[in-house]
C-alpha cells in the first residue's frame, strides 16, 4: 500500500533553468563544421519516433499572435518564454532530442505553450507564482495511439507545493542509495557542481570543476600531473583517497577528465559513515552520464590558445520501451598557456546500457575508458632571502619567467583507465527497494618526473648574480610503470516503516573492495647502459631541458625494485532517520570497516622477496544528527560525527610506499605501526528556500578536531606528524535565479586552523598547511535574448566569475607560502535553432596564481605550479 507523506517532506523534483549549452571551442571553424556535419549524419540515422499530434487549447487569459516555426524544442520554448514574457524552467534532458511542429496565430500564452509542447511526452505546469515547468506527461494522454495528425496534451497544472525552481541547487539529488535525498534534506554541507555549470565554464577537467568549491585546496596533482596523483583537501584535511565515482571507489590514478560526467556531488565534513576509512574531511562523488529514454545527440568542438582543441560527441538512442544506449566520446590536445613544454593529450570513450528504464527493476551497466599522454609539472622552486626567512615563489615574488619549465624532455604521464561499472534497483514496493553496485577497474601508469629545487646556495646566487643552479631530486626524479586492479559492491536495503508513533527511513547495507597494486622502478641510465647517472640542471632563468646523457629504463643491477601490493575491505553499515514528531527527526548513523594490506618489496633481476609486511584494522564511524524542518522550505540540523584512518589504508594505488617498507626494516619503522588519524567534528547548519523557492540559502557554523594527523610529502610517502589540529570555520552558499533572466551561484568558506600539539613544538599555534582562511566563488549568468531578439534572432546569454583564495602556508612550521589566488572569468554565448556559440575567457586578469603546491620534505625543496594564463576558448555545439 502506498504510504502517505509525512509531516515536512519534500518533492524531490529538480528544475534547473536551461541556459546555453556552452562548451568552449577547441577546435577551428573547419573542425566545428565537420563535428556539425557528423552529428547530422548520426542522427539523422536514428529511427524515428515522432507521433503526429493535435493540440486541444483551452484559452486562458489575453491573447497575442505567436510565429514560432517547427524545428527544436528548446529554442523553441525558449522564443515562448521571451515572446510572453514568462519565466519557463526545464533541464537539457527533458527537451534533448525533442522537436515541436511549432505554433502561429493569435492565443494565449498557455495555448501556445502547449501546442508547441503537443507530442513531446511533456505538459506544463504552472505554479502559483505565475512561473511554468514542465513534467513527464501520463503516456496514455501523452501520445496517441494511431497515426493521426494530432494528440490531446494534458492541461496546464496549477500545483500547490513549493516551486523547486531554476538553479537553486538545494534541490539536486545525490543519487546514493546509502544516503538519497535532495541536498536540502541531508544534515550536512553539500556542494554540486551540476552540469549547466560545467558546460557553461567549459570544465574538462574534476579540478576544473572543484574549483567551483570553496574550501578545496589542491597540492601537485591531478591538472598539472603529480607522482600520486590528485591531492585535493577539504577544510584542511587531505582528500586524496576520497574520490568516488557513482559512489563507488575510482581507484586509479590518472587525469579525471569530465566528458562523461553529469554532476560532481562534494559531501563536507567526516563522511566515513557513508564512504569508509578516510573522508576526514568530506568525500568528492561524480555521477556519470547515464542512458536514457529518448533520442538525443550533440557534438562540440573547441579551440582556444596555447593552443588546445578539443571534441566530444554525446549520443542517446532510446532501443525498446524500456532500455536505452548512450556514448559519449572525447578527443582533446592542449598545450598550457604560460607553461613552456607542458603538454596535456587525452581521450576517451564511454558507453552506457540502461534496461528496465521506467518500471519497478532498473540496471545500468557502463563502461569507460580514457587515455592520457602528458607532460607531469612540477611547478617551481620557492626561496627565501635567508635561511630564515619564508620561501615564496621565484615567478611571483622575485620576478622569474611564469613560464619556465624545471623538467626533462623524457618527463612523461602516460597513463589508462578502464572501469565498468553495475548499478542495479529493484523497488519492492513504495516504502522499500534494494540497490546493488558494483566497480571493476583496471589502470596502467608509466609516470617518469624531474623534480627541481633551489636551496639557500642557489638561492644567495640568484639574489646576488641574477641566477642560481637549480637541484634536481634525490634520484632524478620518481620514475615507475605501474599496474593496478580494483573491485567493489555494495548493496544497500532501504526501508520505510512506523514503529507505533515514530516513522523510520531505514538503510542496511555491506561494502565489499578489493585493490592490488604492482610498481615496477626505473632508473636514469646512461645510454649505453653501462649504470646510472644524474641528470644536468639547468639555471632558475635558463632551464635546461635535454636528456641527452641518459635513458630511462630498468637498472639491470637494482634491487628492490618491484613493490606489489594488496588491500582488502569489508564493511557494514546502517542508518535510521527517526520522525518522532511532525517538525522532528533524528538520523543516526554507523558503519564498521575491517582493513587488511600486505606490501611485499622483490628484486626483479633475481626474483628475491627483500620485505613482506602485512597488517591489519578494524574500527566503528558513528554520526548522529537532530534535524528541524518547521516548512517545507526550511530545514535545520546539528551534527557530531567521526572519521578514523590509518595513514596506511584508502588507495595503495596512490602511495608510493604503503605501507612504509622500503628495505628490511624494523616494525617500528613500518607505517602499519602509526595510531589510525581520527577527525571528530560538530556542525550547526541549515538550508532555507527563497523566493518562492527559486533560490537556495545555506549555511553552517563547524569546528572540527583531529588526532594523530599524518602528512604525505607529495611523492606518496606517509610520516606522522603527532600532531593534534583543531578547525573551526563558516560555510555560505546561495544558488538559484535571482530575477527572471538573472541566475547566480555563490560560496564562500571562512577557515581558522591551528596546530594544537606537535612532536615539533615550535609548530604549535601555527596554521595547518594549505587550509587557506577565506576562500570564495562566484558564477552568474543573465539571458539577454528579451533585448537582443529584435536585432539577431537566437538567444544571447552573457556570464562571468570570480574565484578566490587567501594567501597560506604550505607547511606546518610556516617556512612556506603562496601568495593569494584571484582569477576573474567570463562567457558570451548565442544560441540559434540547435547551434550554440560561445566565447570563454579564463583568468583575464592574468595574473600569477597559484593554484597547485608541494609542501617538500623541508622548505627548500616546496616548491608551486603557475597556474595557465590568460585562456581564450571557442566552443561550438550542435545538439539535437
Amino acid at each position: 500500500m502506498p504510504r502517505s507523506p509525512r509531516s515536512g517532506a519534500r518533492s524531490s523534483r529538480t528544475v534547473i533553468k536551461t541556459h546555453v549549452d556552452v562548451k568552449p571551442a577547441r577546435h577551428a571553424v573547419t573542425l566545428a563544421v565537420s563535428a556539425a556535419l557528423c552529428t547530422t549524419a548520426l542522427y539523422a540515422a536514428l529511427p524515428s519516433t515522432a507521433h503526429a499530434q493535435t493540440a486541444q487549447v483551452a484559452a486562458q487569459g489575453a491573447t497575442q499572435t505567436y510565429g514560432i516555426p517547427a524545428g527544436p524544442l528548446a529554442p523553441a520554448l525558449h522564443r515562448w518564454a521571451s515572446a510572453s514574457n514568462a519565466l519557463l524552467s526545464f533541464t537539457p534532458d527533458q527537451t534533448n532530442g525533442k522537436t515541436t511542429a511549432g505554433v502561429s496565430g493569435k492565443l494565449s500564452a498557455d495555448e501556445a505553450l502547449k501546442a508547441l509542447l503537443a507530442g513531446s511526452g511533456l505538459r506544463a505546469v504552472r505554479w502559483p507564482d505565475g512561473s511554468y515547468g514542465l513534467q513527464a506527461a501520463e503516456p496514455a494522454v501523452a501520445q496517441s495511439a494511431g497515426g493521426g495528425s494530432a494528440v490531446a496534451v494534458l492541461p496546464t497544472t496549477n500545483v500547490t507545493d513549493d516551486p523547486l525552481a531554476a538553479g537553486n541547487l538545494l534541490h539536486a539529488q545525490t543519487n546514493l542509495a546509502r544516503m538519497s535525498g535532495t541536498v536540502h534534506e541531508l544534515p550536512q554541507v553539500v556542494s554540486v557542481v551540476p552540469q549547466e555549470m560545467m558546460q557553461q565554464q567549459q570544465v574538462t577537467t574534476l579540478e576544473q570543476a572543484l574549483r567551483n568549491v570553496p574550501g578545496i585546496t589542491v597540492a601537485i596533482g591531478e591538472a598539472n600531473g603529480g607522482a600520486n596523483g590528485d591531492q585535493f583537501r577539504i577544510r584542511g584535511s587531505t582528500a586524496k583517497n576520497d574520490a568516488y565515482l557513482d559512489g563507488l571507489r575510482d581507484f586509479g590514478v590518472y587525469v579525471r577528465d569530465t566528458f562523461n560526467t553529469e554532476q560532481v556531488d562534494v559531501i563536507k565534513g567526516p563522511s566515513s559513515e557513508n564512504f569508509g576509512m578516510g573522508s576526514n574531511g568530506g568525500a568528492i562523488n561524480s555521477e556519470t552520464k547515464l542512458a536514457h529514454l529518448g533520442e538525443a545527440a550533440a557534438a562540440e568542438a573547441m579551440v582556444g590558445n596555447g593552443p588546445m582543441n578539443r571534441q566530444t560527441v554525446d549520443l542517446n538512442h532510446q532501443l525498446t520501451d524500456t532500455t536505452a544506449l548512450r556514448l559519449n566520446a572525447m578527443r582533446q590536445d592542449q598545450t598550457i598557456v604560460d607553461r613552456d613544454n607542458v603538454k596535456s593529450d587525452r581521450w576517451g570513450l564511454a558507453l552506457s546500457f540502461a534496461a528496465g528504464l521506467g518500471t519497478d527493476t532498473n540496471w545500468y551497466m557502463n563502461y569507460m575508458h580514457q587515455t592520457n599522454d602528458r607532460t607531469p609539472d612540477y611547478g617551481q622552486p620557492l626561496i627565501g632571502r635567508t635561511a630564515t626567512s619564508v620561501r615564496e615563489p621565484v615567478a611571483s615574488a622575485y620576478g622569474v619567467d611564469r613560464s619556465n619549465y624545471y623538467g626533462k624532455d623524457t618527463d612523461r604521464d602516460y597513463s589508462t583507465a578502464d572501469i565498468f561499472t553495475s548499478l542495479f534497483k529493484h523497488k519492492f514496493n513504495e516504502d522499500t527497494s534494494i540497490s546493488n553496485d558494483t566497480r571493476f577497474g583496471y589502470y596502467e601508469r608509466m609516470f617518469s618526473a624531474t623534480t627541481a629545487t633551489c636551496d639557500q646556495t642557489c638561492a644567495n646566487s640568484f639574489l646576488t648574480s641574477g641566477d642560481g643552479t637549480v637541484i634536481l631530486g634525490s634520484g632524478g626524479g620518481p620514475r615507475y610503470f605501474q599496474r593496478s586492479t580494483g573491485a567493489q559492491n555494495i548493496t544497500t536495503l532501504k526501508s520505510a516503516f512506523d514503529t507505533a508513533f515514530l516513522k523510520h527511513d531505514v538503510r542496511l547495507g555491506l561494502d565489499l573492495s578489493y585493490q592490488t597494486d604492482h610498481r615496477q622502478a626505473y632508473a636514469y641510465m646512461k645510454p649505453d647502459m653501462s649504470g646510472t647517472t644524474t641528470k644536468v640542471p639547468g639555471t632558475l632563468n635558463s632551464p635546461n631541458n635535454s636528456s641527452s646523457n641518459y635513458i630511462v629504463a630498468i637498472d639491470p643491477n637494482g634491487t628492490s625494485d618491484v613493490r606489489d601490493s594488496t588491500l582488502t575491505d569489508v564493511a557494514l553499515f546502517a542508518s535510521d532517520r527517526v520522525h518522532f514528531a511532525p517538525q522532528w527527526s533524528v538520523l543516526g548513523s554507523v558503519r564498521w570497516d575491517y582493513y587488511s594490506q600486505t606490501s611485499r618489496l622483490s628484486t626483479l633481476s633475481t626474483g628475491s622477496q627483500t620485505s613482506n609486511v602485512n597488517t591489519s584494522s578494524n574500527f566503528f564511524s558513528p554520526k548522529l544528527s537532530l534535524i528541524w524542518e518547521p516548512n517545507n522550505a526550511q530545514s535545520y540540523y546539528l551534527s557530531y560525527g567521526w572519521a578514523s584512518t590509518t595513514p596506511w589504508a584508502g588507495s595503495i594505488t596512490a602511495d608510493a610506499n604503503p605501507l612504509g617498507v622500503n628495505s628490511v626494516t624494523t616494525a617500528s619503522d613500518n607505517l602499519r605501526n602509526l595510531s589510525p588519524e581520527k577527525t571528530k567534528t560538530l556542525e550547526l547548519g541549515g538550508k532555507v528556500d527563497l523566493a518562492n523557492g527559486r533560490v537556495g540559502l545555506s549555511g553552517a557554523v563547524f569546528h572540527t578536531e583531529k588526532n594523530n594527523s599524518y602528512y604525505d610529502d607529495g611523492s606518496g610517502n606517509l610520516t606522522a606528524t603527532g600532531n593534534k589540529e583543531r578547525y573551526y570555520g563558516i560555510e555560505l552558499g546561495l544558488s538559484g535565479t535571482i530575477l527572471p533572466h538573472w541566475t547566480a551561484y555563490v560560496g564562500y568558506t571562512w577557515l581558522h586552523s591551528e596546530i594544537v600539539d606537535a612532536a615539533t613544538k615550535t609548530n604549535i599555534g601555527n596554521p595547518v598547511q594549505g587550509a587557506a582562511r577565506n576562500s570564495a566563488t562566484l558564477w552568474t549568468t543573465y539571458d539577454l535574448t528579451p533585448q537582443w531578439s529584435k536585432v539577431l534572432p537566437g538567444r544571447f546569454m552573457v556570464g562571468g566569475g570570480v574565484t578566490y583564495r587567501d594567501s597560506m602556508y604550505i607547511r606546518d612550521d610556516m617556512m612556506a607560502k603562496v601568495p593569494y589566488s584571484l582569477s576573474f572569468d567570463a562567457m558570451l554565448a548565442w544560441e540559434y535553432k540547435n547551434v550554440r556559440v560561445a566565447l570563454n575567457g579564463y583568468n583575464l586578469a592574468n595574473r600569477i596564481n597559484y593554484d597547485n603546491y608541494f609542501a617538500g620534505e623541508n622548505a627548500n625543496t616546496a616548491r608551486a605550479i603557475p597556474s595557465a594564463g590568460r585562456t581564450f576558448i571557442l566552443s561550438t555545439r550542435i545538439s539535437m
